[in-house]
């Protein structure tokens, strides 16, 4: 939008220089949106912004004049304003971008990294916006949400655009499409991984969920190619009500057909066939759902027309995602990092594993706070049925009781479950159980470097536990 248009449309007497919702972030000249969270309210922090140069404030307890320097906005809904004026204040700048988004319950992460090797490979410089960190223009900043509020989500894309990239790849959360935080964006493709249930306690039920994941539909264009994963039930009902879209399926019951996998020490390699033609794929990475995640950014990548054995060459390059079937040691025991917090996440993670030739597998998880309280027992039960020994542990409490939190895991799991609440001894306690044949699995943080207790941020990461206990680090 032109500034001529953007200052009548707000009413505004100048064009502000940058949109912010955190005062630490405010300059001169900015808008300050004061936005009311769960843990704090941004009025609370307009002096802030003020001290720092902001010459517009927007909110929702605030009454419209000029005072203290800066014009102040009523405003009846602050994440919706946000989200409209944020578009329209950087819709000119990201234009030039296309832009691929990444929606699922698990395996965003790995197939954002796989769609930014893919375009960077075919020389299209591509940004990634994400869970583990966001990568702007070829510098890696670290990432506070799956997909960032508006203000900080359009401000990269901006930034992605002025440093010359031409596409950005990015995980869309279902948070992000309830709240808007897209609003205005349209992508030129689409990746479904798959849909199995998380974030209970903030949709109040999976039909909600569902829906909040089908409305990434409403930010493609008809004919944009939208690759879903044919495997997953619920992803494939989605399929099947799009079926004026541009959908390409991909699996075992896919288009884009898989027709076989194989996971060793060393890897994974998969074969499918597309356009009539068969492939084969070897990755560096570990699990049946790192080829699911491969094989939806060949489906997206066979969708744009892009060469599909350059996109292979491409994935089969990438050698890690931090976090996610992240192995930190293979000499003394197999030990494996991984992100995986839902009990579908869990069971796809050790199914994978059990492929891998061992003696006992043992498994070290703990179930977050503040969060879908729901999914707790199903973690516990799918731990214990598919692990030699299963170990419950803290994840981040944040503010609930971490011996609560458990004790709900617990009543998915048998008796002789073990229970160690302080997650570093749990990690010690595993590495001392394993012989040289065995397999360690410490899920549920993967890249995290930080454990949240209470509201406090403590530093904290599996694999630096791991280390420590092999004596790499002290």
């Amino acid at each position: 939008m032109n500034a001529d248009v953007f200052l009548k449309k707000y009413g505004l007497p100048a064009m502000p220089t940058s949109i912010v919702i955190d005062s630490r972030k405010a300059s001169a000249g900015c808008l300050f949106i004061a936005l009311k969270g769960k843990f704090a309210d941004g009025h609370a922090f307009i002096g802030k912004a003020l001290e720092k140069g902001a010459a517009f404030i927007a909110g929702t307890d605030v009454e419209n004049g000029r005072r203290d320097g800066a014009v102040f906005i009523k405003i009846s809904d602050g994440i919706s304003f946000m989200n409209e004026i944020c578009y329209d204040f950087h819709e000119e700048a990201i234009g030039v971008l296309d832009l691929y988004g990444i929606t699922g319950t698990n395996g965003k992460t790995s197939s954002a990294y796989f769609m930014k090797r893919v375009l960077d490979r075919a020389g299209i410089g591509c940004s990634l916006i994400g869970t583990v960190n966001n990568i702007i223009g070829g510098e890696t900043q670290p990432a506070e949400n799956t997909t960032p509020y508006s203000a900080d989500l359009f401000a990269m894309l901006t930034l992605s655009a002025e440093r010359q990239d031409r596409a950005v790849s990015m995980e869309v959360s279902s948070h992000a499409l309830s709240e808007g935080r897209v609003h205005g964006l349209n992508f030129k493709g689409i990746i479904i991984t798959n849909i199995t249930g998380d974030h209970l306690d903030y949709h109040g039920s999976f039909e909600n969920y569902y829906e909040s994941k089908k409305r990434i539909f409403d930010h493609i264009g008809k004919d944009a190619p939208a690759a879903v994963n044919a495997d997953c039930p619920v992803a494939a009902k989605l399929s099947a009500e799009l079926k004026e879209r541009n959908v390409i399926n991909f699996g075992r019951k896919g288009a884009i057909k898989l027709t076989r996998t194989e996971i060793t020490r060393t890897g994974s390699s998969f074969s499918y066939t597309a356009g009539g033609k068969k492939r084969r794929c070897e990755l560096r990475m570990f699990g049946d759902f790192a080829v699911y995640n491969a094989l939806g950014v060949l489906a997206l990548a066979y969708g744009l027309g892009l060469d599909l054995d350059a996109a292979g060459d491409a994935v089969s390059s990438l050698e890690l995602v931090p976090g996610r079937f992240q192995i930190v040691e293979k000499e003394r025991s197999l030990v494996i990092v991984d992100y995986a917090h839902t009990h579908d996440a869990l069971e796809k993670l050790l199914n994978s594993v059990k492929r891998i030739p061992h003696g006992k597998l043992i498994t070290v998880f703990g179930c977050g706070g503040d969060r879908d309280r729901t999914k707790r027992p199903k973690m516990g039960r799918t731990v214990s049925r598919l692990s030699d020994i299963a170990i419950v542990t803290s994840d981040n409490p944040r503010t609930e009781d971490p011996d609560e939190i458990i004790r709900d895991a617990l009543e998915g799991m048998p008796d002789d479950a073990v229970v160690i609440p302080e997650r570093s001894e749990a990690i010690r306690e595993a590495l001392k159980m394993a012989g040289s044949a065995d397999i360690v699995v410490i899920a549920g943080k993967g890249h995290e470097d930080y454990q949240i207790i209470g509201r406090e941020k403590r530093h904290f990461s599996d694999k630096e536990e791991v280390e420590r206990f092999y004596g790499r680090i002290k």
